[in-house]
């Protein structure tokens, strides 16, 4: 089988993708004219163009002002779980929505909760998975924000959401100055991760896991820089949620190697993810093909990297298992994968 149809059909999870970087730009347009907001683009081929990560974000606020009405939000959701799933198999995900980027466009919380939830909710329904949502932290707005948003949070309860993520331009906001949010959160038993070792040195990750007590670190990639930190990383189990296409164009695709085959062979424990699919025109699938390329890995490696990210994900044990028994029963029906075993 070529690897993009083989990965298309291998079972997955997915815990690091943003639903603005997930949007089809052809429903970007679309809801700009049904919404009369101006962004300046009225050619789908045209929205996703940039070449830094400051032309990038401003993309996004593009994203972000075109989303109005509680339908915009399901619709918007519903079709980024529809694509995980049915171009790259995905079974079980953990999407960042950022509530407070579209209370910045003066749409109420309730709306923006109450549609993506629904999204999920009717995705579920028709694809037989799961689903949940991550607050993600704007690591550029004060901190006061972050503390604002989880405690907005914690009073509404909205079932689909299980935990918080710092985000964002990583040298905008040191994760040290979000504890309160992060406390305040842990206390309330909210999962937690960050983006760290990004944008920003290895120490961030260090502090991101002592001060924040982040679960999981999104990204990471700096860690390979200092061995120290790295050493300390692998030999606690912490989990990366790395992405190959985003690590390349970060420029971490070098002579020497690339940053995921390096995090590997130094035993780091690594997902594979596509952080903004839609944006950056790949699939979860085409992601794995990558990685495999990059890390010098066989298809079977890959399958086992699948499996074992299941348990970075947020779900209960009992979640864990019946995640587990339903791969295990997808891995036996692919052939490439019959002698291989998920233990």
């Amino acid at each position: 089988m070529e690897l993009e149809t083989f990965y298309s059909k291998l079972p997955k999870v997915h815990l690091h993708t943003h639903i603005l970087g997930m949007v089809k730009a052809e429903t970007v347009i679309d809801l700009a004219c049904a919404n009369a907001v101006d962004i300046g683009v009225s050619d789908p081929a045209e929205l996703y163009k940039y070449y830094d990560f400051r032309a990038f974000l401003d993309i996004l606020a593009k994203v972000a002002a075109v989303i109005r009405r509680e339908e915009d939000f399901s619709r918007v959701m519903y079709e980024a779980i529809a694509e995980d799933y049915l171009a790259s198999r995905v079974l079980y995900s953990e999407i960042f929505v950022q509530t407070s980027v579209h209370q910045l466009f003066g749409v109420p919380y309730e709306v923006i909760i109450a549609g993506f939830e629904h999204g999920v909710r009717r995705a579920e329904a028709e694809f037989g998975i799961e689903v949940r949502l991550i607050e993600g932290i704007n690591r550029e707005l004060p901190s006061y924000n972050a503390v604002d948003c989880v405690r907005k949070l914690i009073a509404r309860k909205p079932d689909r959401f299980i935990g918080i993520g710092l985000e964002n331009f990583e040298p905008a906001g040191a994760p040290e100055h979000f504890a309160a949010a992060y406390d305040l959160a842990r206390a309330e038993g909210l999962h937690r991760t960050a983006h760290a070792g990004e944008h920003g040195p290895a120490q961030n990750i260090v502090t991101s896991l002592g001060a924040l007590k982040c679960e999981r670190i999104d990204h990471g990639y700096k860690s390979v820089e200092d061995p120290t930190v790295f050493y300390r990383l692998t030999d606690n189990g912490v989990h990366f949620t790395a992405c190959p296409t985003v690590s390349s164009r970060q420029g971490w695709n070098r002579e020497d190697g690339h940053v995921l085959k390096k995090m590997r062979d130094g035993n780091a424990w690594i997902s594979i993810n596509s952080d903004d699919p839609a944006i950056i025109n790949t699939t979860l699938a085409r992601e794995y093909s990558l990685a495999q390329e990059f890390m010098g890995a066989t298809p079977a490696e890959m399958a086992k990297i699948s499996f074992r990210a299941i348990d970075a994900t947020w779900l209960s044990a009992s979640g864990k298992t019946a995640l587990r028994n339903r791969f295990r029963e997808e891995f036996s029906k692919i052939p490439e994968l019959a002698n291989v075993a998920f233990d």
